[in-house]
This record gives structure tokens, C-alpha cells and sequence, in this order.
């Protein structure tokens, strides 16, 4: 629970969730009081601070709605939602909203949405896969579905191979590609934490 944690850049015990995602629950801090507050974070500034983070939710979940109802407008093949889908989002958000709004889950399903977004449209792989790589930093969830994303993101040529030559050459070599790319950007992405960090960024890994 994102707002029942009053200060979550000096807690001593280990987070959940990989730094990037405590740099999103910390960026509110700075707006609000500047790193002088760190330390005597006040009650004030914990609700500025909640206030801040809903906006911040309110703003994403946008970006979120604004890609539906391009798909509803705009569909692409199986990128598509029709209008009950639109509006069951609509009524659900409305009732879950202030819910949503208090947990990291929202941010990690749009991450999650926005990859299999550009998986299946018409951009080359790597932006999804960049996506993918931003959300196992929020989260190791999402590398649980890296095989979907291997294997959905080879060009048509290599679907045989997945039922009788998966040791085919040139398969391999595409997998492999992927597989570095998107460990690269998990690493790209996780490296500036902890450089900064050293050893307390790796404390999500024992929780």
C-alpha cells in the first residue's frame, strides 16, 4: 500500500518492489518538500504528498484511456475494444478508482497493457520490449510473461520451427537476440540504482 508508507526512501527494511518503483512512490517527496524533508517528513506534507500521488495515478490511468479509445476509434487487426468494453472500463474505474489509486498494481498493469500494445502493432519489437524490461523493473512479475514476448515477437518465417525444427539456426539466433535485448534493458535500466545504491538496491530480492 502505497500510502501507508510515510517515507519509503529511509525505511531500513527491504521493499517489495525494485527501485524504479520506489522511485515512483518517492518522486511526490521532492514536489512536495524538497529533500530537507526527508528526515521529518510532517503531516502536511504526508498529504500533499497522498494528493500528489493519486494525481500522478489519475494522469497515467488517463494514458490508459486514451489508448483504449484510440483502439475503439482506430483498431488494428486484434488491437481493438468495441463500446461495452469501453464503457465497463469507464464504471469500473469509477468504482475502483480511489482503490486502484493506493496501490502500486495500476502502474504495473499499464506497463503490462502498454507492451502487449506495441507487441502487436506494427513497431519493430524492441519498443516492446523496452516496455517490458521498465515493468520487471517496477515489479518481477511481468518476466514471467517474457516467453509470450519472445515468441510473439518472431516474424512469421520462424513459426514452423516451434513445431518441428525449434534447433533450427536462424530460430535460435532470433531468440537468443531477444533475449539479450531485453536483458540488456532490465540491466540498463536497474544499473543507475545501483550505482547509486550499491548493495541496498538488490534488498526487493529478499523480500
Amino acid at each position: 500500500n502505497s500510502t501507508g508508507v510515510s517515507n519509503p526512501l529511509i525505511q531500513n527494511s527491504n521493499f517489495e518492489y525494485p527501485p524504479l518503483a520506489i522511485l515512483w512512490e518517492a518522486l511526490p517527496i521532492f514536489l512536495v518538500g524538497g529533500d530537507e524533508q526527508l528526515d521529518n517528513f510532517t503531516q502536511q506534507a504526508l498529504a500533499a504528498w497522498k494528493h500528489l500521488f493519486k494525481t500522478f495515478y489519475l494522469i497515467f490511468e488517463s494514458v490508459i484511456f486514451l489508448v483504449i479509445l484510440w483502439l475503439y476509434f482506430k483498431p488494428a487487426g486484434f488491437l481493438n475494444t468495441d463500446l461495452p468494453g469501453l464503457c465497463l472500463y469507464v464504471v469500473t474505474g469509477l468504482f475502483l478508482g480511489n482503490f486502484l489509486y493506493d496501490r502500486q498494481d495500476l502502474i504495473l498493469g499499464g506497463l503490462i497493457f502498454f507492451s502487449f500494445v506495441l507487441l502487436l502493432s506494427r513497431l519493430h519489437w524492441t519498443a516492446a520490449f523496452f516496455m517490458l524490461a521498465a515493468g520487471i523493473n517496477f515489479k518481477l512479475v511481468p518476466a514471467l510473461i517474457a516467453p509470450i514476448f519472445l515468441l510473439g515477437s518472431l516474424p512469421s518465417q520462424f513459426h514452423n520451427c516451434l513445431y518441428g525444427d525449434f534447433f533450427n539456426r536462424k530460430f535460435l539466433l532470433a531468440i537468443l537476440k531477444r533475449i539479450t535485448f531485453l536483458t540488456a534493458m532490465v540491466g540498463g535500466i536497474f544499473a543507475p540504482f545501483y550505482i547509486w545504491g550499491g548493495k541496498p538496491a538488490l534488498g526487493f530480492l529478499l523480500y
